[in-house]
Parts: structure tokens; C-alpha cells; sequence
């Protein structure tokens, strides 16, 4: 019974034209297979790093082997830090294919089908095959999706095809699917309870159904429960703030309470005091690859508007950057009121006139030319960061970690440790400055003692060079470690017996 439920739950509501299907589809294999060989190329050049894709790399593999959101790399469960349950569904890979890789090539899968359901809902509205296949390629195309893709594995990419497959079903009138499908987007990562309880509100108003508001209200008490009873429970007990990352928004207080207030009583001042044209150019980089038609359809804008100020306002650049996770959850409500806005802007036009008649070729054809440019943008972002040159220290790194147990405690650079994490105990060599913060705020220890430590002495971006350097002095010196290997930068230690 439950696997009929479950097979009339996944079938396709519409459209039951196969050509767009077909077109969508192979759409999703392209972008999977590039973007899947290209995360792994980056990762095995060793331009991947411990934070964020040995993270959850570690976690996930500790899942699959009965160890639930264990984290050595982060000195303490998982949970107490973000509440992310959804990361159980990884854990079966694992049991098919042990390898880091298939966290990065299922990652590319889950996105892809954000253009699938895109193409659908696009399709639902017009039955117009040319601008369902653009605004397909335009999801997988967004620069934000593009950029993080490549960006080593976060969770925060769910919440792409989720919330599009959501907004397609409420405009497919299916209540059922809207509902269950919200739940699930709960377990992604606590802030998106916040996005998850206005989409209920919006949903009512738009369709004036008061059943929508039971998403809402759920999203309230999750939030809530998360916040106060789950997170609490599974972090250490040294740490007693409200939230380890309120750090952010110091400036406006030091508990929820007061930057609440200090927020809810000037809101323009965090965003003057924390404005960049950096940030604006983000802001516009979202909108305008959709030609603006998103500002034709605002109600879903409205349901984004308090992740994009949230993010907007912290005191930490990444958050409000299209290279990072942070700002993937607006990408399919921006998608697809463009969708709805291109709707409204074809019934206004209808088909009196040259442009109503050809608006969805020049539409489509203006949203590949925008997927071409984030693509460029993309070319340039990749040579930039280096994502794809070969190290020098490459060989010598796979040599140095032939050396290394496989059952052995170690502790590592950050860009060397997605190689190591399935090992229930893999570290920081040096922490980078953000986490010596987090250490601290935790109550955590600050360095390993593990039994092998392997470090890059030279270009680790991460590390403070002094830091390091004392370090390796500090250990060999004091604590009884001998150098086993040396070569290339690459540099490991063990402790003697």
C-alpha cells in the first residue's frame, strides 16, 4: 500500500506532452554530467576543502555507518551546530559507493531537477514548448546555482528543486503534495522554517484557502522547537549563548532579543551600515538574468524577502555572495514568479500585436543569452579561483597519504582533508580564523593531538602562516612528533610511541 501511495504521489501531474518532457530531461543529463565531472576534477585537484564538503562528507559517512551526525571536525554533533536531519536521506549512497564523489555527483542530480519542475510549471501555464525549455535552462543556468554546484556540497541545494516542485503543485491546486513537500524542506536546515511559514501565508492569500495556513503555523513551531529545545540539546554545554552565529549581528546586539528590537525599531540601519556595491551587484545578478519579469509576479518576491535582508545584514561577506550556499533558497521563488510573470505579461499582450505573438521567442531567446553570460561569468569566476590547475604538490600529497593508516587519527590542512573523512577521527591541523572563533565560543580545544597531522606548509589560504609555522615547531619539539615526509610542501608528522 505504501509503495502505491508512493508511486501515485511521484507520477507526473503534467503536462502529457512527451516532447517537453524529453527536452527538460535531457536539459538534466547535460547539466549533470558536466557540472558532475566538473565538481570532482576541482576536488581532485585539490580545490576542495574540509569546510564544507569533508564536513559533510564525514557526517554523512558516520550516518551510514550507525554514527548519527557525529562530526570530529567540528568537536561535536552535528545537530548542535545547524539542525539538518535531511542529511540522513545521503546516507544509503554510501552503502552503494563509498566515495566522496558521490555526495558531489548526487548534489548536481537534486539541482537539476530544480529545471525539470521549472520547465514543468512553465509549461502547465502556457503550453508553449520554447519558453518551458528556457525557463528550464534558465534555473540550471542561474549564476548563484552555477558557482555553488562547484562549491564543494551543502544541503542548502535541496531547497532548489523542493521549493520549485512545491510551487508548481500549488499551481496544480494539490494541497496534499504542498503540504508533505513543505515538511520535508523543514529538515534542510533550521532558517528555512522562516521561508517555509511566509509561503504558507502567501499561498493562502493567493488562492484564499485558510488550509495553506497550516503550513505556517507548523513553520512557527519548528522554528521554535529547533531553536530553543533541538539545537540546544545536541550542542556542548560549554557554549551558552542563544546562537552560535548571532556573532554576525553583534553590532546589533547580543542576544536575540535586543537585535530583534534594535531591528524591528530602525530596519533601514543594518542595511546602510552594512551596504557594499558588492552586494548590490549580488542583488541585481539575481533578478536581472530573469529580465526583471519577477517584479511582474511580486507575491513569491515577498515570501524571499527576510532571507535576502537577513543575509544582506550580516557581518560576514559570504552570506551575500552568489559563490556560497547562503542565498540558494531565494533561487526558485525568483525563477518562478518570473514564470508567472511572464503569464501575466502574455494574457495582457495576447496575440494582437507582433511582440504578443512573438514574445516567447524573443523571451526564450533572451534567457539563453543570460545563461551564456553567467556561463562566461562562470569561466572567469573558475580561472580566478583556480578551481581546475593542477597543484604541484599533487603527487607528493598521494604519496604522503599512502602513509597514513586508514584507521588512523589525523589532522590536516583544509584543503587536503576531503581525501580523509572516512575515518571517525580527522581534524583541523590549523584552524582558520573563523573556526579558531567558533573553537573558542564552543569551549572546544583548539588543536589536535591526533596521530598523524599532515599539513601544507606553503599556500594554504586558510591557515595563518605564523600559526602554522609555530605549530609544526610546537609539535615536533614538544610533543614528540617526527617528520615521516617532506616534499613538495607537503609535510606529515607522526607522534612517536
Amino acid at each position: 500500500m505504501i509503495i502505491k501511495y508512493i508511486k501515485r504521489f511521484a507520477k507526473f501531474d503534467e503536462p502529457k506532452n512527451l516532447k517537453i518532457r524529453l527536452i527538460l530531461c535531457t536539459e538534466m543529463i547535460i547539466f549533470v554530467v558536466v557540472f558532475s565531472y566538473l565538481s570532482i576534477l576541482r576536488h581532485n585537484r585539490l580545490n576542495s576543502a574540509i569546510y564544507d564538503l569533508g564536513l559533510f562528507d564525514q557526517i554523512i559517512w558516520n550516518i551510514a555507518h550507525g554514527r548519527l551526525f557525529e562530526s570530529s571536525i567540528k568537536g561535536f554533533n552535528y545537530l548542535g551546530d545547524h539542525f539538518s536531519p535531511i542529511l540522513i536521506v545521503f546516507a544509503p549512497l554510501y552503502w552503494i559507493w563509498e566515495d566522496v564523489r558521490m555526495l558531489l555527483i548526487a548534489q548536481t542530480a537534486i539541482i537539476s531537477f530544480g529545471g525539470y519542475y521549472a520547465g514543468l510549471l512553465t509549461y502547465h501555464l502556457t503550453k508553449d514548448i520554447k519558453i518551458s525549455s528556457a525557463f528550464g535552462l534558465a534555473i540550471l543556468g542561474n549564476s548563484n546555482v552555477l558557482l555553488v554546484v562547484l562549491f564543494d556540497f551543502h544541503p542548502e541545494v535541496i531547497s532548489i528543486p523542493l521549493f520549485t516542485y512545491i510551487i508548481y503543485q500549488f499551481a496544480l491546486k494539490n494541497f496534499k503534495k504542498v503540504l508533505i513537500v513543505s515538511l520535508i524542506t523543514l529538515t534542510i536546515k533550521e532558517d528555512v522554517s522562516i521561508t517555509v511559514t511566509l509561503m504558507g501565508i502567501t499561498f493562502a492569500i493567493l488562492s484564499k484557502e485558510g488550509r495553506y495556513l497550516i503550513i505556517s503555523l507548523i513553520g512557527i513551531v519548528y522554528f521554535l522547537l529547533v531553536m530553543k529545545v533541538f539545537i540546544p540539546y545536541f550542542r556542548p554545554e560549554t557554549f551558552t549563548g542563544d546562537y552560535l552565529y548571532l556573532e554576525r549581528y553583534s553590532y546589533l546586539g547580543n542576544n536575540f532579543s535586543e537585535i530583534i528590537v534594535n531591528i524591528v525599531s530602525n530596519p533601514l540601519y543594518p542595511i546602510i551600515k552594512t551596504y557594499k556595491w558588492a552586494k548590490l551587484k549580488v542583488l541585481l545578478r539575481l533578478f536581472y538574468p530573469t529580465i526583471m519579469l519577477s517584479l511582474l509576479s511580486p507575491a513569491f518576491l515577498i515570501v524571499i524577502i527576510p532571507i535576502l535582508y537577513i543575509n544582506w545584514i550580516a557581518n560576514y561577506p559570504p552570506q551575500f555572495a552568489l559563490k556560497y550556499q547562503y542565498l540558494t533558497i531565494v533561487i526558485p521563488f525568483i525563477i518562478t514568479s518570473s514564470i508567472f510573470g511572464f503569464y501575466k505579461l502574455k494574457c495582457l499582450l495576447k496575440e494582437t500585436n507582433y511582440l504578443g505573438r512573438n514574445l516567447s521567442l524573443f523571451t526564450s531567446i533572451l534567457l539563453v543569452l543570460f545563461v551564456i553570460g553567467n556561463l562566461i561569468i562562470l569561466y572567469k569566476t573558475v580561472i580566478r579561483f583556480k578551481y581546475f590547475e593542477k597543484n604541484y604538490y599533487e603527487k607528493s600529497f598521494h604519496e604522503a597519504k599512502s602513509l597514513i593508516p586508514k584507521d588512523a587519527s589525523l589532522a590536516t590542512a583544509n584543503t587536503l582533508g576531503p581525501h580523509f573523512t572516512h575515518r571517525e577521527k580527522i581534524e583541523l591541523a590549523v584552524p582558520f580564523n573563523l573556526h579558531m572563533y567558533h573553537y573558542q565560543r564552543m569551549g572546544l580545544k583548539m588543536f589536535s593531538d591526533a596521530e598523524y597531522q599532515l599539513f601544507l606548509t606553503k599556500g594554504d589560504s586558510t591557515a595563518d602562516p605564523i600559526i602554522l609555522k609555530d605549530r609544526i615547531k610546537e609539535l615536533i619539539e614538544k610533543y614528540n612528533y617526527s617528520v615521516i615526509f617532506n616534499k613538495d610542501d607537503i609535510l606529515l608528522l607522526r607522534k612517536n610511541r
